[in-house]
């Protein structure tokens, strides 16, 4: 191979192998994946109860407290990880039926892992991290 053919053939490895990061870095199994507007318009609709507040947070795709685990799997889907706080040995808590939800962003992903904790089947606290 002569000199040429050697330096395209690095360049197109070099080029595939930045693009190959630049996709990975835009994957996210935040926002991208949440349950799309007509499912969550569809469950606002069916579901007249609901505040105003919370109906318009499932519409927006975010997650507030005092919502319920269906109210927060209509706006962000499953969770990739559910943690029984009362049943963790690593750690002591005092009260019962307190859960945990987290839902990972891609290792490259400019998207926050979130995790949302329930009291009593209730939302008391949403969190984000950059980790």
């Amino acid at each position: 191979m002569d000199i040429k053919k050697l330096y395209l053939i690095r360049t197109l490895a070099i080029f595939s192998f930045i693009f190959s990061l630049t996709i990975l870095g835009c994957a996210s199994s935040g926002p991208l994946l949440k349950p799309d507007i007509d499912s969550r318009q569809g469950y606002v609709m069916n579901h007249p109860e609901l505040s105003y507040e919370i109906k318009q947070a499932i519409l927006e795709g975010r997650v507030i407290e005092g919502m319920t685990k269906d109210d927060v799997r209509a706006s962000w889907g499953e969770p990739d990880e559910i943690f029984d706080f009362s049943k963790d040995r690593n750690a002591w808590w005092y009260e019962e039926d307190r859960e945990g939800w987290i839902y990972r962003a891609f290792p490259l992903s400019l998207e926050p892992t979130r995790s949302v904790t329930f009291k009593n089947s209730k939302v008391v606290n949403v969190s984000e991290s950059y980790k």
